[in-house]
């Protein structure tokens, strides 16, 4: 029995243990079961995440997803007891199955405004930087800006393609995958990609590739986040509860897996110590040599400064600079315009200016030593032939500081200043032009009015002559002598004519030109006069289509088109020159044009001022800088010309004239401009007898003949020498009238507002109008028209008595 005691107590004693240890058994089985209830009632999530991000998740040769992040997510799942079933995927696929609600978290993604519509993000857990990668031989890429131009390699989905987007970069082609764009750029069929530095990193050394990349710049630092669909609160706070559960320890295990860890070599203390001295030694010495080489740097920067600001200075005078002494000896030159030198510098230096200059120049130079030395500075000018040219300079001469006993030495400054000189007479040149143009304007003016007094006064000659001849037989003496009483009026008509012609102040010689060559003549010719501070461009098409003008005239469109620009740009600006073909195909034919515009940078101009800048004497810039002539000038010879011009303008936004003329070779469609046809009326027309007349005219004696001839062929002849009392009457007593035969040119009431008056009295009143001038251009369209004549002063009876029949037949 007592043997069997101990044995009893034993046994009794290993039952105790049995069933502390059965305990412990039982709850570690349940221990799960308990953190699983803490951790929610899910038993497992569906994770998605890029399975091409290395390091931090990744496919191995066999197709399985590692990587840091698989790790992460392989404890998670021991912490929590959840399954997690890893899913790896494209980018763009990831975020479409969360949104879609076919996945319940979503690992690896970046924060951005549209993402948190659908997701709801955990705290970042890994700062990732993103960054812009370049091929080795593109350079100046920078920044943001420098990449506009170049096509940008992005994986589809990632928070990338929005930054770029945000900040003006479009040119973006997306890529499946990152290894699919480093895959296209080891090609070199990608030079510009944007990826996130860890897997950017980790592909290109795996492609060994790392010698044909360039890091450019950052682009920004983003974050990984985990995230849940939005609204599920319950799994957000189970996702973080388990990664808040994993200890700093079991982190860092990880990183050190996948990252690396520094590496570490064990010295001992003695070594340690031979090198902290060895690295003090160094560092005095370097100190000691870095203190030396400041003082060296910082005198050489000194002299360095001194001799380029000094270089700086004289490049920048577009002067040549001489040093001679006081018997004007060459010892030193600089310029940087060699080109303007008689000589190669080596060739004068040491030799005097008599030696090299031409005699005039030299006493020149010479006199100005000699003044510097009595004054302290002289001036003057000189001229010289130069490869063949004429070139004209001044000169400035100062003294030269020179040690105590030497001889005075001297500085020349030499300015070419020929440009100048010939602008400066070529603008002479043009201002007596103009004062020529403004004389001859004046006197075609006083000749346009001396030409319609003369018609006035060989009307009643014309007329009456013409009156006797129908009234005296032929065969009497008298009829010999109104005979030539008429041919002497037609000769003295003929010659008014010519008066009118020079009243106009053209004298027209249309001949088939191209307008390229003109503006290529004055350009290189008369633009510059327009003032060094005026730039001239030039657009010109080519194989432009000949016109038939008058060269003159054109050159007189372009200078006044471009002195209007000038004075509408006192601070200096462009002028644009354009030439263009136009071709346009109409049921009428095809119509082929020239199109001239001139257009330029200044103060722009008003509605108001466009409606009247193709008045005459209409001008904005004063008695004492225009005359209102310039723009009517170029309306009118562009309507000589049959064209057509028009002008576009803003204040403060410069202002454009196009000008339009029908190329030589071009249809009738074009011709839209045509002389008024009654201008010569229908000598077979049989006379009409019997109607009612309205004579107006200012001058008695003409209104007197008009109505004897008119009344002797069988017509009530009303007459007038006012045409306000004109108005008064027909107003008052409205007596019948067929035809108004008026003059256009009339003070207070010219004839075609005349007509306007008693059209509205009487309708659409025919009328004959007569004139003494020349037709304006704004009268063409009235004189057009079916129910208007028109006879030039001075006319015969019968073009009088034809022109009424002819009214009459066109009913």
């Amino acid at each position: 029995m007592r043997g069997r005691c101990p044995d009893s107590r034993r046994y009794r004693g290993y039952g105790s243990y049995r069933l502390f240890f059965l305990a412990i058994g039982i709850f570690l089985a349940i221990l799960p079961l308990i953190d699983a209830a803490s951790y929610g009632e899910r038993s497992s999530i569906t994770v998605v995440l890029d399975d091409n991000y290395p390091p931090y998740v990744f496919r191995n040769e066999q197709g399985k997803l590692v990587g840091k992040l698989v790790d992460e997510w392989k404890l998670w799942q021991e912490k929590t007891g959840i399954t997690v079933v890893l899913t790896g995927m494209d980018w763009a696929d990831c975020l479409r199955a969360m949104a879609e609600g076919k996945a319940d978290v979503i690992d690896t993604t970046f924060r951005t405004q549209q993402r948190e519509t659908f997701l709801d993000f955990l705290p970042p857990h890994e700062p990732i930087p993103v960054a812009i990668y370049i091929y080795r031989d593109i350079a100046g890429i920078t920044d943001l800006t420098s990449l506009r131009g170049f096509v940008v390699g992005v994986k589809a989905g990632d928070a990338c393609v929005d930054w770029l987007n945000d900040h003006g970069i479009k040119d973006i082609r997306l890529y499946s995958s990152y290894e699919a764009i480093i895959n296209e750029a080891v090609e070199k069929r990608l030079k510009v990609f944007c990826m996130d530095e860890p897997p950017a990193n980790f592909l290109i050394y795996k492609k060994k590739a790392k010698d044909d990349f360039r890091y450019a710049f950052p682009l920004y630092s983003g974050e990984f986040h985990r995230a849940v669909r939005k609204g599920d609160k319950e799994l957000f706070n189970t996702v973080q509860k388990g990664f808040a559960a994993i200890t700093s320890q079991e982190y860092e295990q990880i990183r050190n897996k996948w990252m690396g860890r520094p590496i570490a070599t064990p010295l001992n203390d003695r070594l340690l110590l031979l090198m902290w001295i060895g690295a003090g030694t160094v560092v005095i010495l370097c100190m000691m040599v870095l203190v030396l080489r400041y003082m060296v740097v910082r005198r050489t920067r000194e002299l360095t400064g001194i001799k380029n600001h000094l270089e700086a200075t004289l490049n920048a005078l577009p002067d040549l600079l001489f040093e001679v002494d006081i018997s004007g000896r060459f010892y030193d030159f600089h310029s940087s315009s060699p080109e303007l030198l008689l000589v190669p510098k080596e060739d004068f230096i040491g030799k005097t200016l008599v030696d090299c200059l031409p005699a005039e120049a030299a006493e020149a130079g010479m006199r100005g030593l000699q003044t510097a030395l009595t004054l302290g500075r002289s001036t003057g000018e000189y001229s010289l032939e130069v490869h063949g040219n004429l070139r004209w300079f001044e000169f400035n001469v100062v003294p030269k500081k020179m040690p105590k006993g030497q001889q005075p030495h001297f500085i020349i400054l030499s300015r070419d200043i020929t440009d100048k000189k010939r602008a400066l007479n070529q603008a002479m040149e043009i201002q007596r032009q103009l004062m020529q143009a403004h004389k001859l304007e004046a006197v075609g003016r006083l000749a346009g009015g001396i030409a319609h007094n003369l018609n006035n006064f060989l009307m009643p000659v014309l007329g009456y002559a013409e009156m006797g001849l129908q009234m005296v037989s032929t065969h009497e003496k008298m009829h010999a002598y109104l005979l030539e009483i008429k041919k002497a009026a037609k000769r003295a008509a003929e010659i008014v004519k010519q008066i009118l012609a020079f009243g106009k102040r053209t004298e027209s010689e249309p001949k088939k030109i191209d307008l390229n060559s003109v503006i290529m003549e004055l350009k290189n010719g008369l633009f510059h006069l327009l003032g060094e501070n005026i730039r001239i461009e030039t657009k010109l098409a080519s194989n432009l289509f000949s016109v038939l003008a008058d060269k003159g005239q054109m050159e007189q469109i372009l200078m006044n088109l471009l002195l209007n620009a000038r004075d509408a740009m006192p601070e200096g600006g462009t002028v644009t020159i354009e030439t263009r073909n136009e071709e346009i195909q109409s049921h009428e034919g095809s119509c082929r044009r020239v199109i001239l515009q001139v257009s330029d940078t200044g103060c722009g101009m008003s509605m108001a001022v466009q409606e009247r800048i193709f008045d005459p004497f209409f001008t904005t810039k004063g008695p004492e800088h225009g005359t209102g002539l310039g723009l009517f000038t170029v309306y009118g010879i562009v309507k000589q010309h049959s064209g057509e011009i028009s002008v576009k303008s803003e204040v403060g936004k410069g202002t454009v004239f196009t000008i339009t003329f029908p190329a030589m070779d071009s249809d009738s469609a074009c011709n839209s401009a045509e002389a008024p046809a009654q201008l010569q009326p229908d000598k077979q027309v049989s006379e009409e007898k019997g109607l009612n007349l309205l004579v107006v005219d200012d001058d008695e004696h003409i209104v007197s003949m008009v109505s004897m001839v008119l009344s002797a062929h069988g017509h009530k002849v009303k007459t007038y020498t006012d045409p306000k009392e004109c108005l008064r009457v027909i107003n008052e007593e409205r007596p019948e009238v067929d035809i108004v035969v008026t003059d256009i040119a009339m003070p207070g009431i010219s004839g075609i507002e005349l007509w306007r008056e008693l059209s509205s009295v009487y309708g659409d009143i025919k009328a004959i109008f007569m004139s003494g001038f020349a037709i304006e251009e704004r009268d063409m369209a009235v004189l057009q028209q079916k129910n208007i004549a028109f006879l030039q002063k001075p006319f015969g009876i019968t073009d009088l008595i034809e022109a009424i029949a002819s009214l009459m037949k066109r009913g």
